[in-house]
């Protein structure tokens, strides 16, 4: 099982406060982890949390999503890289009458790249004891440099727009 310390769960939720300017409940129960506003109506449930975004390390694949394939939109691009152990299911992303599921760790991620848990306890710095871009996850899978958490974020930002249509989210341009 996978576990966010209070401590993480309490970042993310800063996280998401900064990024969209509305403060959101995350709890763990079993593996997942659910998004929620405090007036308990509807969430957004991640269930498939992946516990390579809580190791050090960078030696894993990347996938590629394709936004527009299920009505969302790429602020970069319309395929975004998607690091993970695991393959992608179709659909990504499911609106249903609680809310909605996302089948992709978007919060793991977004805490594996902010908190830079790849960069512990490496071995391979260069001569000054520095990571090295080319040692990066996102240098070995060409998307070093996009901003993949702000696009991440973007798509989630469209997804609680979905979920909870009038509540106003704080409007960033990557």
């Amino acid at each position: 099982m996978i576990n966010f310390s209070d401590g993480a769960m309490r970042w993310l939720e800063s996280i998401l406060f900064e990024r969209f300017g509305r403060y959101f409940i995350l709890a763990q129960q079993s593996n997942t982890l659910q998004l929620s506003l405090d007036d308990g109506q509807g969430a957004i449930t991640f269930d498939r949390l992946e516990s390579v975004f809580h190791q050090a390390r960078s030696d894993f694949s990347c996938k590629q999503w394709q936004a527009s394939s299920e009505g969302y939109f790429g602020p970069v691009e319309d395929v975004i890289p998607a690091p993970s152990e695991i393959d992608l299911p179709e659909p990504l992303i499911e609106l249903n009458e609680k809310g909605a599921t996302i089948h992709y760790d978007i919060l793991g991620l977004i805490y594996w790249m902010l908190t830079r848990l790849e960069e512990v306890r490496r071995t391979d710095l260069d001569s000054h004891q520095r990571f090295p871009a080319t040692s990066s996850h996102a240098y070995r899978h060409g998307y070093l440099e996009r901003p993949d958490c702000d696009e991440w974020l973007n798509v989630l930002g469209q997804v609680i727009q979905r979920v909870w249509s009038s509540i106003e989210l704080k409007q960033h341009r990557i």
